[in-house]
């Protein structure tokens, strides 16, 4: 029998690159003192190379930053070219552009991730849990002109139909 999942975590899970290690290999063997009490462990502060962190921050840092870089380009590109072509002037402070369009990158980049991260997941969860709360009448809507509609809904608060919300 097949486990059903939501598209958004097929997604998440079928585009990393990961690699399974066991936790086991992870932690350190279980030392007891004289008296038969486990001591705790105290692991050492991490030691992380300036190519560790690349390594680790690169390929996250990298797609992002295409992403933006796509939506962006084509943009002020455009507006470069309007400038110069059809209001015949030289683009001025063009040190400063270029400094705004990498701030608006990098705004862009943590903004995208937030959606991601915060609002994507809330969406989600609200598109597949409010389908079930809400009864047939209402969720057939393309079913149903507007005008029936409000019809449909305006019975359902006289309490005759429809629109009735599951708690």
């Amino acid at each position: 029998m097949a486990s059903e999942i939501q598209y958004g975590q097929y997604v998440r899970e079928s585009t990393l690159k990961q690699r399974s290690v066991s936790y086991n290999n992870l932690i350190p063997k279980l030392e007891i003192d004289s008296q038969g009490q486990a001591v705790p462990y105290h692991p050492p502060k991490l030691k992380l190379q300036s190519a560790d962190i690349y390594n680790l921050l690169a390929p996250y840092f990298n797609v992002r930053l295409i992403e933006q870089v796509k939506a962006v380009f084509p943009l002020a590109i455009y507006l470069i070219l309007f400038q110069i072509l059809i209001l015949r002037q030289p683009v001025q402070e063009a040190v400063l552009i270029t400094g705004g369009l990498g701030a608006v990158i990098l705004g862009l980049m943590v903004f995208m991730e937030g959606l991601k991260l915060g609002l994507m997941p809330f969406g989600e969860v609200i598109g597949t849990n409010l389908p079930k709360k809400i009864t047939t009448p209402c969720s057939s809507l393309n079913r149903i002109s507007f005008r029936n509609w409000g019809n449909l809904c305006r019975a359902s608060y006289w309490g005759t139909t429809g629109c009735r919300f599951n708690r």
